[in-house]
């Protein structure tokens, strides 16, 4: 039996952090009200995966090899402000540069931008959307990876997309950066997905473990003290490693390393009430290890991509709604 390749490298991935995209709904609920936001609430869904058909709404059209052979544990993916869908932001997990990298879709590495004076202790997932100031569009680096559930905090990092566009960088680094740090309510946890929600603002962990426990840092993040997140439910995923919100906050996407799972959210309601609804189980080329998921910035389809395990290379998989 093969052994996965993360769990002989999750121990070690600890030790730098110690030293110093019409589609149908959910399922079917009762139409909400207009106006009137669904309130997050405390669940656990009863719904399961693993006998769950693979529906046909998206299908694998295209595939490009990563071209730079020194980016090879890619952890995090999210679309860029980009409105012609041609460039993603990815970033690589703990023992790796404190940097994120400007993607292509044929794979090419475009740049890099290094977030100052800021440690990558174990960066899992990067998000994106709106923030504090209104029209900019922001980037969240989840530094939530905690494998041995030791660490006392986690922290996302906030800050402004630089331009999806090299040539308009005077420098290489990122200055202005918002540190937002959050305690689990009972205890750490080990979690590899981060979203925005980007109607709310409102961030989202899921962790990575036999059941995904969904935690939610309601808006406004506090970037002065610590903040305790609040647990608003329990989904039957097993050993989750991304998730994203489509850019206008209607689609979401959930990947452990098997499958992918597909929820449509309805008008007002929250993103706990969704995830509460069935899923549908997309298509999805199983990598070796996948660990990053993004949606384009039309909506209209997601790419993933693995880290390299053993001696192959990652591969950004493009999926396009029928």
């Amino acid at each position: 039996m093969r052994i996965p390749a993360f769990l002989f490298r999750g121990l070690f991935r600890c030790l730098p952090g110690l030293c110093l995209l019409s589609m149908p709904a959910c399922n079917k609920k009762e139409k909400l009200p207009p106006d009137i936001p669904m309130q997050d609430t405390v669940f656990t869904a009863t719904y399961i995966t693993d006998q769950l058909p693979v529906a046909d709404l998206y299908y694998l059209m295209d595939t490009a090899w990563l071209r730079d052979g020194d980016l090879k544990e890619i952890s995090g993916l999210v679309c860029s402000s980009a409105t012609d869908n041609a460039t993603y932001w990815g970033e690589e997990d703990s023992g790796n540069k404190n940097a994120i990298y400007l993607l292509d879709t044929s794979g090419r590495n475009l740049g890099a931008k290094y977030l100052q004076g800021i440690l990558d202790r174990d960066w899992e997932d990067i998000a994106a959307g709106p923030g504090p100031e209104t029209g900019k569009y922001y980037l969240y680096m989840g530094d939530i990876g905690d494998n041995l559930q030791i660490f006392p905090y986690i922290t996302i990092y906030r800050f402004m997309e630089p331009a999806p566009d090299p040539a308009g960088w005077t420098d290489s680094l990122i200055h202005a950066i918002d540190a937002i740090n959050l305690v689990y309510p009972d205890g750490p946890h080990d979690a590899e997905a981060l979203m925005i929600d980007p109607q709310t603002r409102d961030l989202y962990i899921l962790t990575k473990g036999q059941q995904a426990m969904l935690y939610i840092a309601k808006y406004p993040q506090n970037t002065h003290q610590e903040t305790r997140l609040i647990k608003v439910g329990v989904l039957p995923i097993s050993t989750v490693t991304a998730a994203d919100i489509s850019p206008d906050g209607y689609r979401i996407l959930i990947k452990n390393y098997e499958s992918v799972f597909f929820w449509k959210r309805q008008e007002g309601e929250s993103i706990a009430h969704c995830l509460q609804g069935t899923p549908q189980k997309l298509p999805y080329h199983q990598e070796p290890q996948g660990e990053a998921i993004a949606w384009s910035r039309s909506g209209k389809g997601f790419y993933t991509i693995s880290e390299e395990a053993g001696n192959i290379k990652p591969v950004l998989f493009h999926y396009v709604s029928h």
